[in-house]
C-alpha cells in the first residue's frame, strides 16, 4: 500500500560539510508517529552526552509528520527541536506555511543538522539532494528580504525558513520563520540555527501530494468540510486568531500590565478592530480550509499578523492599545526573527521592574516607539536589550529582580492564557515538557465546551477548580503531543477518534483513541526524560508569584490556583506515573512505554515505586 513517509532523514554535518542519508525504520514512525515526537527519539539517539544548547554537538532537527504532504486538513505543518537556549530543556516549535510539505516533496521526512559551519550558509534541498550553499551575503538581512532572495537563487517557488539578526546575535528566543510570518517560535531554536551558522533552508520538489488509498482521501474529505464549517473556523476565518479578544476578556483570561492587571480596552485590540482600520485579508496554510493569517495593507506596507498571543504581549501586556503601533512592532518581530510572546513578556517584565523600583529605568507603558526601540535593542544585544535577550528568568537574576516577578515556567515565558482564568491551564503550564506551553494547555477549549472529545473525557467543567482534573490535562497534553506528531494544527479540532481514524487509513497500521494516547504519553515521557536528564523535575514544576496572585478586580477577581495547585500536581504525577518525589517517571512506566533503552541512553535511573531516584 501507499506509505506517508519517504523514510529518509538528511544528516547534514556543517563542519565537514558532508550530507548522508539517515534510513528510519517502520517501528519508530509506529512507535513514535512523526514530527516533534520522532524529533525526540532521533534527538536521544544523536545526541552525545549532554550538549550545551549552542554548541555544534547539539542536533537542530526538521520533521514532517506521516500527514504532511497529503490531502488532510490543517497537515501544512511542520516541526523543529533541539536543547533550547532559552530553558536548557528539551525545546520544540511547529510552524505551518508551506515548509514541512515542499520538505517532503523534496524527498524527505525530515532534516538533522549537526555540528557547525565555520562561516555562514543555506540549505539547498531539491528532488532528493542536499547543497550546502554560502549564505555570507544574507547574514545580517531581515527575514523578508532573505526568504526573496533566497527564493531568487533557488526556486522562485520555494518555501524558505530563515533566521534574522536575533538569530545570528543568538537571542535566546530567536525564531525560526517562513513563508513570511509564519514562526516556529518558541524555546529559542533561531538561536541554534544561528549558532550553526545556518542562514537558511530553502525547500522544493516535483514529487507531488502523497499517494493515499481512495478511503483515505474520501475521509479527509469528509474532515475538510466539517473542519470548515465548524463555528470556531468561521470565527477564525472572519477575525483570525484575534477573534479570541471577543471572549477571553469575559473569562479573565487576557492578561494585561504585565500579568497584573485586567483593567484595559480590549476592544482596541480586537479581530474587529483591525477589519475597521486596516485593509485586512486572510491567508491560509498548505492544505487548511480554515485561513486563519492575516495580511494588513499599511499603505505601501504589507505585513504579516498579528496573532492573538502576538496581540496581547505585546499591546496589553505592555498597556499598548494603539492597534497600529502593535501591528508595526510584531512586523518587526518577524524580520529580525523574534518569538513575540517572550518579546512581549521581557518588555513588560522591564517595565513592571521599573514601576516598582527594582530597575534604574523609567517604565514606558502604553509607549509604542519604546517598544520597537527595546525590540531592536534586543535582537542586536544593544544596551538592556543584551540582558532582555537572555529571557526573562536570566534578566531577572541578573538585574537583581526577585524571582517571582518574572513570568515563566523552567525558563520559557508564560503565554496570554491566564491561569487564574482556567485553573487547568495552571497545571498544564508547570508540566509540560517544554514549559509553560499554550499549544498543550488549551484545556480551557474544553472547559467552556468549544473542545469536546466523548472518547477521552475531555468536556464542559468548572474553570476554578483542579479537583479532579489531572486526568483531563494529562489526555488533552496526549492528544495535542500526537498532533505535533501528526503533524495537524490545533485550530482543526479533530477529535482522537477522527484523528486515529485518519493516521489508520494513511499508514495501514491501526490506531485507536487509547493506542494514540499511548502513543502521546510515550512521547511526552520521553520528553519528560531528556527533561530529567537535564537536571529538571519535581523542583521546576511551579508557576512564579505574579501569576498566581490574585487580580484585585475584573472577573476572576480574588481567584487563584495556588491553594489546589500541590494536590492537583501529585495526582498528575499518580496519572502519569512519576515518582512523587522527583517528578522522573517511574521504572515500570518507563518500561510499559518501551522507553528503557531511551533511559539508559539519557543516563537517566527510573526509580522504582516507593524508591525514589535522581536523574
Amino acid at each position: 500500500m501507499p506509505t506517508p513517509y519517504r523514510g529518509i532523514f538528511v544528516l547534514v554535518d556543517l563542519r565537514r560539510r558532508e550530507v548522508r542519508r539517515l534510513e528510519v525504520s517502520k517501528n519508530l514512525y509506529r512507535q513514535f508517529i512523526g514530527g516533534a515526537s520522532i524529533a525526540a527519539a532521533l534527538f536521544t539517539e544523536l545526541a552525545a552526552g549532554r550538549p550545551e544548547p549552542l554548541s555544534p554537538e547539539n542536533p537542530l532537527i526538521f520533521s514532517t509528520g506521516p500527514l504532511t504532504g497529503t490531502s488532510a486538513p490543517t497537515s501544512g505543518r511542520y516541526a523543529a527541536a533541539a536543547r533550547s537556549p532559552l530553558t536548557g530543556l528539551w525545546g520544540e516549535a511547529t510552524s505551518g506555511g508551506r515548509f514541512g510539505p515542499q520538505l517532503k516533496f523534496s524527498g524527505f521526512d525530515g532534516l538533522v543538522l549537526v555540528g557547525a559551519a565555520d562561516r555562514p550558509v543555506y540549505l539547498w534541498v531539491s528532488d532528493g539532494k542536499v547543497e550546502i550553499r554560502d549564505a555570507t551575503h544574507f547574514w545580517g538581512l531581515g527575514t523578508y528580504e532573505t526568504m526573496r532572495l533566497v527564493r531568487e537563487e533557488t526556486d522562485r517557488q520555494a518555501s524558505v525558513a530563515c533566521i534574522g539578526p536575533a538569530g545570528e546575535n543568538l537571542v535566546r528566543f530567536a525564531a525560526i520563520i517562513n513563508d513570511s510570518g509564519r514562526a516556529a517560535a518558541r524555546t529559542g531554536l533561531g538561536a541554534v540555527m544561528g549558532s550553526k551558522k545556518v542562514k537558511a533552508i530553502a525547500a522544493a520538489g516535483d514529487k507531488g501530494l502523497i499517494a493515499a488509498r481512495e478511503e483515505f482521501e474520501a475521509f479527509a474529505r469528509e474532515l475538510w468540510r466539517k473542519v470548515a464549517s465548524a463555528s470556531s473556523s468561521q470565527a477564525l476565518r472572519e477575525l483570525g486568531t484575534m477573534s479570541y479578544f471577543e471572549l477571553g476578556p469575559d473569562f479573565g483570561g487576557v492578561p494585561a500590565k504585565c500579568f497584573t492587571s485586567l483593567e484595559f480596552d480590549y476592544t482596541s485590540l480586537s479581530g474587529l478592530k483591525l477589519k475597521e482600520e486596516f485593509r485586512v485579508e486572510a491567508t491560509a496554510c498548505y492544505t487548511c480550509p480554515i485561513g486563519c493569517g492575516r495580511r494588513v495593507f499599511l499603505g505601501d506596507l504589507v505585513v504579516d499578523g498579528p496573532e492573538y498571543e502576538t496581540a496581547t504581549s505585546l499591546g496589553s501586556l505592555n498597556m499598548i492599545s494603539d492597534l497600529r503601533e502593535v501591528v508595526l512592532a510584531n512586523h518587526l518581530c518577524n524580520d529580525l526573527g523574534l518569538d513575540t510572546i517572550s518579546t512581549g513578556v521581557v518588555i513588560a517584565f522591564l517595565h513592571y521592574a521599573a514601576e516598582k523600583g527594582l530597575v534604574g529605568v523609567a517604565p514606558a507603558w502604553g509607549d509604542g516607539e519604546k517598544l520597537r526601540s527595546l525590540v531592536k535593542s534586543i535582537a542586536y544585544r544593544q544596551g538592556v536589550g543584551a540582558v532582555l535577550a537572555e529571557g526573562v528568568r536570566e534578566a531577572a537574576r541578573k538585574l537583581g529582580v526577585p524571582e517571582g516577578v518574572a513570568a515563566h515556567v523552567k525558563g520559557l515565558e508564560i503565554p496570554m492564557h491566564d491561569p487564574r482564568a482556567f485553573f487547568s491551564v495552571a497545571l498544564s503550564y508547570i508540566t509540560g515538557p517544554r514549559g509553560a506551553c499554550h499549544l498543550r494547555a488549551d484545556t480551557y477549549l474544553a472547559d467552556i465546551g468549544a473542545f469536546i472529545d466523548e472518547e477521552l473525557g475531555l468536556g464542559p467543567s468548572d474553570f476554578h477548580t483542579l479537583a479532579g482534573k489531572a486526568e483531563l490535562v494529562a489526555r488533552m497534553q496526549d492528544l495535542r503531543e500526537v498532533y505535533n506528531a501528526a503533524i495537524v494544527c490545533v485550530f482543526s479540532n479533530i477529535t482522537s477518534s477522527e484523528l486515529s481514524k485518519l493516521l489508520s487509513l494513511a499508514t495501514g497500521w491501526e490506531f485507536t483513541p487509547r493506542t494514540l494516547v499511548e502513543a502521546g504519553s510515550r512521547s511526552f515521557t520521553l520528553k519528560r526524560l531528556i527533561n530529567n536528564a537535564f537536571g529538571a523535575g519535581r523542583k521546576d514544576d511551579k508557576l512564579p508569584e505574579i501569576v498566581l496572585e490574585p487580580y484585585f478586580s475584573g472577573p476572576i477577581q480574588g481567584l487563584s490556583p495556588r491553594e489546589e495547585l500541590d494536590a492537583a500536581l501529585a495526582e498528575y504525577y499518580k496519572v502519569r506515573g512519576w515518582d512523587p518525589e522527583t517528578g522522573i517517571p517511574l521504572e515500570e512506566t518507563v518500561a510499559s512505554l518501551n522507553l528503557s533503552g531511551y533511559a539508559a541512553k539519557l543516563a537517566v535511573q527510573p526509580p522504582r515505586s516507593g524508591l525514589p531516584s535522581s536523574p
